[in-house]
C-alpha cells in the first residue's frame, strides 16, 4: 500500500496511536496475551443465518473496524456436517460457535480444540460470568475451552397476555406447580379451545423442540442427580425417570384436542412459525414452549407483538410433578431452582493471535452488550456485568437476562446439547416417533438404550468429569 509522504514523527505518533488502538479494542475479561497489533483474517462458522446472521456482524463490526483484521463469517444450519467436512479436509476454521458441549467436548478429546487460558483468566471469568457458567466452559476439564457468545433459558413457556390476563398465570421468576398447567390445559380445552402450539419440524435436526421438554421436566421430576446421569450415559432410557418424564409429556401433548392441527400437524410445522395462531384474531392455541431465543421469532410474525403486551412467558413447572420414584420425588424438591439453560458457544480450532484477540473482544462486556442491546434480537448475555438498562425490553428480556446471570440460581445446561451427535440425533427422532405413537414408548426406549450403550463408549464417560449442573 502507497502512503503519503508525511515526517517520520508522524508515522511514528499514527503507528503507536494504531496500535493502542488494537489493545483497547482486542481487550477483555482476564486478557493474557500481548498488545501486538494483530492483521490478516479470522474465519468463523455458526448457525445463524437470516437476522441472526445481522446481529452477529453488527457484534463483529466495532472488532474488525478498530482493528483492520477482516472476520469471514459462515452462517449455516448444517453446521456439525460442514465442520466435520473442514476438519477432515484438514482445514478447519479458526473459530466455530455451537450450541452443544457436548460436540465441543468430543473435539477436544480427539485434539482439535486449543484451551483459550491463554486470553481468559479463570478468576476473572468466574467474578463476570459466575461460577456456573466457568464450569460449562470448562467443559470438565482444568482449562477454558469456550465462551458463551450468547445464552439462552430453555424451560419457558409463552402466552399472548390479551388472551391469558396475568391475573391467570404466575410470574416470571416464580415457577408454577404442574397442577396449575394441567388446570389451565384443561380449562382451555374445556372452553373449547387447543392449549397448545407446537412445531417439530426443524431440518435437518428435527424433533429437538420436544427434547426440550423431556429435559425440563426430568430435571424436576427426577432431580440434579439424575439428569446429570441422563445426560452423561449412565441412566438408562427405560429407567423410571426417564419413563417418566416422557409420558409427563405425552399427558400435555399427545391426546387429541392437545395440539392446534393434531401430532401430524405438529410434525409437519416449523418450529418457527408454530406460535402463529396463538396472535390470530380467533387463536389457534394459547400456550408455547420453547427457549428464550424465541422472541426473534415473535417480533416478526404478522402484526409484530410487543414483548409484555403481545406475548410473555412464565416457566415450566419446577413443583408438583408426578414423581417417578420415592427418591426421585426427594429428589425434585431439591432442584425446584434449577434452570434449564443452553447458550451458542465458541471454540478455538487453529490458535492464532488474531483468534486470540476475537475471543477476548467477544468475552469482553462491550461485545456482550451489543447483542442484547439490539430491538427484538433475542439475546441474552451470561456476563454480569453487561446492566439490565442494556436491553431495550425491561418486560421480557432483561427478566431472562436476570435468570442467566442470578448467582442464587442453579443453571444445568440443556441434556440434549451435552449427549454425543448419535445420541441426541437418535433422541431427536425418538420425539418424532412418540409423537406419532405414544403407545409405542418402550420399543422407543429399549431402542435409545442400546444406542446409549453404542455411543458413549467407556473412555468417553470415563473422561467427562460432571459439568452439568453448577459448579
Amino acid at each position: 500500500m502507497r502512503y503519503p509522504r508525511i515526517s517520520i514523527a508522524l508515522r511514528i505518533a499514527a503507528g503507536l496511536a494504531l496500535i493502542a488502538l488494537v489493545a483497547v479494542a482486542g481487550g477483555g475479561p482476564g486478557t493474557a496475551s500481548g498488545s501486538q497489533a494483530t492483521t490478516g483474517t479470522i474465519t468463523v462458522v455458526a448457525s445463524w443465518t437470516g437476522p441472526e446472521r445481522t446481529d452477529f456482524e453488527r457484534v463483529l463490526e466495532p472488532f474488525e473496524n478498530s482493528t483492520g483484521i477482516k472476520v469471514i463469517y459462515t452462517g449455516t444450519r448444517a453446521l456439525d456436517q460442514l465442520l466435520q467436512s473442514d476438519i477432515q479436509q484438514g482445514s478447519p476454521p479458526d473459530l466455530a460457535i455451537l450450541p452443544s458441549p457436548g460436540e465441543l467436548l468430543s473435539y477436544q478429546q480427539r485434539g482439535y480444540l486449543h484451551p483459550l487460558d491463554t486470553v481468559l483468566s479463570q478468576k476473572t471469568i468466574a467474578a463476570d460470568y459466575g461460577p456456573d457458567w466457568l464450569n460449562i466452559m470448562k467443559l470438565g476439564t482444568d482449562h477454558i475451552y469456550t465462551l458463551p457468545v450468547k445464552a439462552n433459558v430453555q424451560n419457558l413457556v409463552w402466552y399472548d397476555p390479551k388472551r391469558l390476563p396475568s391475573s391467570n398465570v404466575p410470574g416470571q421468576t416464580q415457577p408454577p406447580s404442574w397442577a396449575f398447567l394441567t388446570n389451565l390445559e384443561h380449562k382451555i380445552i374445556d372452553d373449547g379451545d387447543t392449549p397448545w402450539c407446537l412445531g417439530l419440524d426443524s431440518t435437518p435436526v428435527s424433533g429437538w423442540p420436544g427434547t426440550d421438554w423431556i429435559a425440563d421436566i426430568l430435571l424436576h421430576q427426577s432431580g440434579i442427580s439424575f439428569y446429570q446421569r441422563w445426560a452423561d450415559g449412565t441412566l438408562l432410557w427405560t429407567s423410571p425417570q426417564v419413563q417418566a418424564a416422557w409420558k409427563a409429556w405425552g399427558s400435555l401433548v399427545a391426546r387429541p384436542g392437545q395440539v392446534h392441527g393434531g401430532s401430524m400437524g405438529a410434525l409437519l410445522t416449523d418450529w418457527d412459525t408454530a406460535g402463529e395462531p396463538m396472535f390470530a384474531k380467533t387463536p389457534g392455541c394459547y400456550l408455547q414452549h420453547l427457549p428464550s431465543f424465541n422472541t426473534l421469532n415473535y417480533q416478526g410474525y404478522p402484526g409484530h407483538p410487543k414483548p409484555g403486551t403481545g406475548y410473555n412467558f412464565f416457566p415450566l413447572p419446577m413443583t408438583g410433578l408426578p414423581s417417578a420414584a420415592s427418591a426421585a420425588s426427594a429428589a425434585s424438591a431439591a432442584s425446584s431452582d434449577a434452570w434449564d439453560v443452553s447458550a451458542d458457544l465458541l471454540g478455538m480450532f487453529n490458535d492464532t493471535p488474531a483468534a486470540r484477540r476475537l475471543v477476548a473482544y467477544l468475552a469482553s462486556a462491550r461485545a456482550q452488550r451489543i447483542w442484547p442491546g439490539i430491538p427484538g434480537g433475542g439475546a441474552s448475555s451470561a456476563d454480569r456485568k453487561v446492566p439490565k438498562s442494556v436491553y431495550p425490553d425491561q418486560h421480557v428480556d432483561a427478566p431472562i437476562a436476570g435468570i442467566v446471570t442470578s448467582p442464587h440460581l442453579t443453571l444445568c445446561f440443556n441434556a440434549a446439547d451435552l449427549m454425543p451427535v448419535t445420541m441426541q440425533n437418535a433422541f431427536y427422532q425418538a420425539v418424532m416417533e412418540y409423537l406419532q405413537d405414544p403407545g409405542q414408548l418402550q420399543a422407543i426406549l429399549q431402542r435409545l438404550d442400546l444406542i446409549q450403550q453404542a455411543s458413549y463408549p467407556e473412555s468417553f464417560v470415563k473422561q467427562q468429569p460432571n459439568f452439568t449442573c453448577g459448579a
